[in-house]
């Protein structure tokens, strides 16, 4: 009975220290629920029970979490995946960003970014850009970016960002 009190006491433990880090990290987002830290930047764009919803962009419109104050620990996951809708009938090429470290002096050492394209076809897909790529030091993390590169018009929803683990 005592070993059963001990394992039972172990276990809320560790669920508890597993749901404090999703709590705390704010690139897990649920977009049916709202946008947490993300920001919609240089888009039009709706949040509701489907999603975060973008119909047009400017040139790098999209959505990010620009954090230059705080870095966040993300070296327990292998990548970041966002759970899409495209409704249009042709590809949407958008791009992914990730930096981490502080970008000036003295706080060092310097940003190191990574950029990748994609893809994202008609229909919902879940697209997962890698974590520990380059440079990259996800034990500080502090920018994660997903935008179109020219003026679009889009029939986008974006309903999830979540981590796939090592």
């Amino acid at each position: 009975m005592k070993r059963l009190i001990t394992f039972t006491a172990a276990a809320l433990i560790t669920g508890l220290a597993f749901a404090q880090a999703a709590a705390t990290n704010p690139f897990t987002q649920d977009f049916t629920k709202g946008l947490g830290k993300w920001e919609a930047m240089k888009c039009t764009s709706t949040q509701d029970a489907d999603g975060l919803k973008i119909t047009k962009t400017e040139e790098y419109g999209g959505i990010a979490i620009e954090e230059f104050r705080e870095t966040y620990d993300l070296s327990a996951y292998k990548s970041i995946d966002f759970v899409m809708e495209n409704k249009s009938d042709k590809p949407i090429e958008f791009s992914y960003k990730i930096k981490s470290g502080k970008a000036t002096p003295p706080n060092t050492p310097e940003a190191h970014t990574m950029d990748q394209a994609a893809t994202l076809q008609p229909g919902e897909h879940t697209v997962s850009f890698p974590l520990n790529v380059g440079s990259i030091n996800t034990k500080e993390v502090n920018y994660i970016k997903i935008w179109t590169a020219a003026n679009a018009d889009l029939k986008l929803t974006i309903k999830k960002a979540s981590f796939t683990n090592k």
